[in-house]
């Protein structure tokens, strides 16, 4: 049971961390769309499998959270998709 909070945590500060990196759009649709598509891919998976996949799941959530580190740190103009999300009308 710990590893379901555990995996749950994970799946909230991936899509977190993807809703974060504000440097490009397709980017950051691609990040959340992987972790919907990955989660629900592995609800059936055993216990020792979970484990693993969670353990990677924390490594891809460092990689994404130092992206968008990086990202952040170089002016961009924005997107229309960028525009288009920021003033609420779809997203």
């Amino acid at each position: 049971m710990a590893t379901r909070s555990r995996a749950l945590a994970l799946y909230r500060n991936l899509i977190r961390a993807a809703k974060s990196y504000r440097a490009d759009s397709n980017v950051r649709q691609y990040a959340i769309r992987r972790t919907q598509e990955r989660f629900r891919e592995a609800i059936d998976v055993s216990e020792e499998e979970a484990v693993r996949l969670v353990e990677e799941g924390e490594r891809e959530l460092g990689i994404l959270q130092r992206q968008a580190v990086i990202a952040s740190l170089y002016s961009h103009d924005p997107s229309v998709m960028d525009v288009i999300s920021s003033s609420g009308r779809s997203e």
